[in-house]
Formats: C-alpha cells, sequence, structure tokens
C-alpha cells in the first residue's frame, strides 16, 4: 500500500523532497526515504544522499566522546561508505555512487586508512577484498640496528590514494571540491593527469601548496578549471612561494577568486598581495597567517575592500605597527577602512590589533557580526592601555559575537568598569569569550553582563572570584547552552543544584564547566556526580564538567624548600 502511494506521487516531487533532505543533511531521513522504494531512489534521492556525503556524521570517524562499542560501528560504516564509492567505479553496485559525488575529500581517505582502528583490526581486510584487493599497496619499514624481529608490513597510504583517487575522478564528472591529505602532497604530480577531468571544480584545498609551484599544473588549473572560485592552503615551505602563488592568482581570470585561505607558514608577500587585488570585485572572504614580512605587506590590498571576511593571523613575533612601522599601519588602517562590507573580522598574535579596529569600529557604514582579537602567551595587549578600543565596540550594536583576549595586568576599576559597561550595552551578544582580559572580574561584573545580554548562548569567562551569588542572574539567559568559568570560582552543590532546577527547554544540550573551582571548597566526587546527574535528568544531551584550580594531592613547594 506505501509503494502504492508512492507511485501516485509525481517524481519531481519526491525529488524535491529528497533536495530538502540533504540541504538540512538529515541523513537518517534521507536514507530510510530511499530504502521505503526504489522509485524514490531512482527520482533524485539516492544523487542527494552523495551529494552530501563529504557533510556525512560519519566522516573522520565520528566523535571520540562516543561510547567504545558505538565508535567501532562508526568506523566500520565510515570503510563501508568509502568502499562502496570506490566499488560504485567499478560497476560493482547497484547504483553509480560516484557519479553524484561533488566533494572528493582525499584527507578524510587518508584518516581512514591512518587510523588504528582500520589498521588493527577486520576493517582493513575487508576494505581491501575483492576488487580492491588491487590498492592494497604496502610498504616495508626500514629495520632498526639490532632489531631481530621484521618488520611489519605498512600501508603505503599516499600511493593507495592517489591509486583511489585516480580511480573515483574517472568517474565523479560533477566534482566542485577536492582535498588533498594531510602530511602528504598527492596532488603535486596527480593534477597533472586530474585537471582536464575536474572541469566543475570550484574548490581546490592543498595541504601543500607546492603544486602550484608546477607551470603544467597552474595552467592545467587555469585551461579545464575556470570555475575554481576558493583556494585553501595548509604550508608551502618553499622560499619562492609568494612569487608561484602570486603567479597562480595572477592568472586566474579577473575577479573570479571569492575565497582564499592559507593556515600555516606559506611565505606570503607583497606579490600575493598585489595579486590578490586583481580578484578585488570578487574576493569575500580572506584569512592569511602570516610571518612578519607578510603583515608588512597588508598595505598592498587597497583593491580588496569588498571583504566581508577577514581573517589575519600572526606566526610569530611581529613589531608594533604603530610604534615601529607607522607608515605600513596608516596604510593597513587606510586599507581597512575602505572595507565597508565586513561583518567578520578576526586577529591573532597580532600586537596592533586593537589600534588597528578602531577606525573598523568607528566606520558607521560598517555593520559587524563577529570580532576576534586572539592571543598566545607574549602577544596579548594590554587591557589598561587600549581604552579607546574598548569603548569604540560600543559603536559595533550588530555584533552577535564577541571574543577579547587581552592582559589584564594593571587594569585598575574604571578599566574594568569601562569594559563591562561597553560589553553590557552590545545587547545582541550571543557569544562573549573573555581570555585573561576579565582575569580581575567578580559576582558585580559578571551579574551586571547576566542581566543585560539575553541574548547570550554561550559564555566563556576568567575571573578573581566567583560564588553562588551569581546564579540568580545567570538563570535569567534562557537561551544558554555553553557556560565556562575559567576563573576562580567557590560554587556550592546547592548553588549548582538551584540553577539547574531554573532550567527549561530553551537551554538544550547545556555544557557547563567550572575549570578551576577553588580547592577550598570543591565540592566532592559525589557531590559531583549528584549535579551531574540533577543536569542530564533535567537537560537531556546536556554535560557536567568539573576541575580544581590545584590538585590537593601535589603538594606546593616554596623556592626555599629546593635546598
Amino acid at each position: 500500500m506505501a509503494n502504492a502511494n508512492v507511485s501516485a506521487l509525481p517524481p519531481d516531487l519526491l525529488h524535491l523532497i529528497a533536495t530538502e533532505l540533504a540541504a538540512r543533511l538529515d541523513f537518517p531521513t534521507l536514507y530510510n526515504y530511499i530504502c521505503a522504494s526504489k522509485q524514490i531512489a531512482s527520482s533524485g534521492a539516492v544523487n542527494a544522499l552523495y551529494r552530501v556525503s563529504h557533510d556525512s556524521p560519519l566522516k573522520a570517524g565520528g566523535s571520540e566522546d562516543l561510547p567504545l562499542a558505538e565508535q567501532d560501528l562508526i568506523k566500520r560504516k565510515w570503510s563501508i561508505l568509502w568502499r562502496t564509492i570506490i566499488l560504485s567505479t567499478f560497476g560493482e553496485t547497484l547504483y553509480p555512487y560516484a557519479k553524484h559525488l561533488r566533494v572528493l575529500d582525499l584527507r578524510d581517505l587518508g584518516d581512514l586508512l591512518d587510523d588504528d582502528k582500520f589498521r588493527q583490526g577486520p576493517i582493513e581486510k575487508h576494505f581491501f577484498s575483492g576488487t580492491l584487493q588491487q590498492f592494497y599497496l604496502t610498504i616495508t619499514p626500514a629495520v632498526k640496528i639490532g632489531t631481530r624481529s621484521r618488520p611489519r608490513l605498512r600501508l603505503d597510504t599516499q600511493n593507495i590514494i592517489s591509486a583511489i583517487g585516480d580511480a573515483i575522478t574517472r568517474h565523479a564528472p560533477l566534482l566542485d571540491g577536492l582535498t588533498e591529505p594531510k602530511l602528504a602532497d598527492n596532488l603535486t604530480t596527480a593534477l597533472t593527469t586530474w585537471a582536464p577531468r575536474l572541469t566543475y571544480l570550484r574548490r581546490l584545498d592543498l595541504w601543500d601548496g607546492r603544486a602550484l609551484a608546477d607551470d603544467r599544473i597552474r595552467n592545467l588549473l587555469h585551461v579545464h578549471c575556470p570555475h575554481l572560485d576558493s583556494l585553501r592552503m595548509y604550508h608551502w615551505s618553499a622560499s619562492d612561494a609568494d612569487q608561484h602563488l602570486a603567479a597562480f592568482i595572477s592568472g586566474m581570470q579577473p575577479n573570479k577568486l571569492v575565497e582564499f585561505e592559507n593556515l600555516s607558514h606559506c611565505n606570503i608577500g607583497i606579490e600575493t598581495c598585489l595579486a590578490l587585488n586583481t580578484h578585488g570585485a570578487s574576493l569575500r572572504t580572506l584569512k592569511l597567517a602570516l610571518a612578519a614580512d607578510g603583515v608588512l605587506a597588508l598595505g598592498n590590498l587597497q583593491g580588496c575592500s569588498l571583504l566581508e571576511i577577514l581573517s589575519i593571523d600572526s606566526l610569530g613575533p611581529t613589531p608594533d605597527l604603530k610604534a615601529a612601522q607607522n607608515d605600513i599601519y596608516l596604510e593597513i588602517i587606510a586599507w581597512l577602512k575602505t572595507c565597508t562590507h565586513l561583518e567578520s573580522i578576526s586577529f591573532a598574535n597580532l600586537p596592533s590589533a586593537p589600534d588597528l579596529l578602531i577606525a573598523v569600529l568607528l566606520n558607521e557604514e560598517i555593520k559587524l557580526r563577529s570580532l576576534a582579537i586572539k592571543s598566545s602567551e607574549g602577544f596579548a595587549y594590554l587591557a589598561k592601555d587600549h581604552r579607546i578600543f574598548h569603548d569604540s565596540l560600543a559603536n559595533q550594536q550588530t555584533l552577535e559575537a564577541l571574543l577579547l583576549s587581552a592582559d589584564a595586568e594593571g587594569a585598575g576599576f574604571d578599566d574594568l568598569q569601562a569594559l563591562n559597561d561597553t560589553l553590557c550595552s552590545l545587547k545582541g551578544l550571543r557569544t562573549l569569550h573573555l581570555y585573561r582580559v576579565s582575569d580581575y572580574y567578580n559576582d558585580t561584573y559578571l551579574n551586571a553582563l547576566a542581566v543585560n545580554l539575553l541574548a547570550l548562548e554561550e559564555l566563556y569567562i576568567g575571573g578573581l572570584s566567583y560564588t553562588d551569588d551569581i546564579w540568580t542572574s545567570v538563570a535569567g539567559l534562557q537561551n544558554m547552552r555553553s557556560l565556562t568559568f575559567e576563573g576562580f570560582s567557590a560554587f556550592t552543590e546547592t548553588g549548582l543544584l538551584t540553577y539547574i532546577d531554573s532550567l527549561s527547554a530553551t537551554n538544550r544540550g547545556l555544557v557547563l564547566s567550572i575549570d578551576r573551582a577553588e580547592t577550598e571548597t570543591a565540592i566532592p566526587e559525589e557531590g559531583q556526580d549528584r549535579v551531574r546527574q540533577a543536569l542530564a535528568d533535567k537537560i537531556p544531551g546536556s554535560r557536567f564538567q568539573y576541575a580544581l584550580a590545584r590538585d590537593p594531592n601535589v603538594q606546593d613547594f616554596d623556592s626555599d624548600d629546593s635546598d
């Protein structure tokens, strides 16, 4: 009867349902939808499932937070997903799954082949059985001097991935995304063969950028991949990387690149920055990880004024541009002031970040939704010296996410109060992370934040001392999903249970973390268990994490005791 009802529905409607389920990444429902009937599967549902398979929750083997038995099951399913896709290129599956792929995530395949559970059990044996036996390539590790035992064969992961990738790219004509495995440079050679097949390629994610140092690969990508508009790479160690990267970017069709990102050292400098200007009318996302020379080249990005997302991560010691390189500092400010479409901006380990951002914050045309200043130890700005920056934050009432990492050393009452007043004025904040900048906060400051920022969903805050006096105001944050106290706290079991009792369904999935509880007022293990159980009973899927500021079993020693 069910199949008869399905037959009465037009194929277009069945296709639309599958498309909507895929857009929602609702894999369980989409899978069951396919299993309901052959007509549904053939009306675009199989296509839809494999079109978004790169976003499957099976990728990367699932979460390590799951029970071990469930982890094993997910890893089996993970291997089966890849095996099924590969087998489809040989016509040994019910449907041609590879034909529907949009993203070939070879990085995920590499993670599977390197996974311990994959290598140490029957999963590997099943994966390489039958037709896939041809991909079982191994290498023999070198024998260590003095070792009698024979070394165990090891998977030749790099050549396996290249062989599988070659098979899939022959049968996946609609691929628009390609990722390179970690710690490998497969694409340095593979792209000479694959590029002519990738006529719909839009996103290229390289682990090692040196593939673009090859003139042949650059030309092949320019000729055969005219839709390429997103380039991402992890690293590129060559000293001439800047010149080769600039040659590739400037050789693309003008105003084609929409997204560019590098994650680690790529020796990006003036030439790449100038080349990016040739895409000034199209570039919307720019995320750069730069050494000192690259930071000094930022003033050459004057043509990139339509950015919506900007992230600058300094990879090493960078001078205070305002004090040491004032001309460059002013050039960068002049560029940032023209970026009136910015919605998200992030600076990391850049001492000049607060000063550079003042002009952005005060520009009435710019409406930021997200702002972050991140810093590692030794790179944080001094909060007490940047009152103007903190005051300027109030001009961006559109902010929904704010992350500040600063050194609170020397900050007085006026500095703390001014910062907190500004934060309280940002009524639209949903996410607030305060690293070290709130080191001298106490109940008074947190209560003010909780009373004013009623839209908060995520709060990470340090502090000098927090007590149960904050729970009444924090209970008013009805959308809170993640609450982390990184500062010292003296919460009691009673106080926590009172807070938990005030929670409602809008706090679904709440993660409550107390990272530095005072040892003198520590909640005993059995009390922690009661709090944890109460939270789980009240809000299914929630978690409670509790850690002491200092392990009471580790004795403190003064320097005088070292003798």
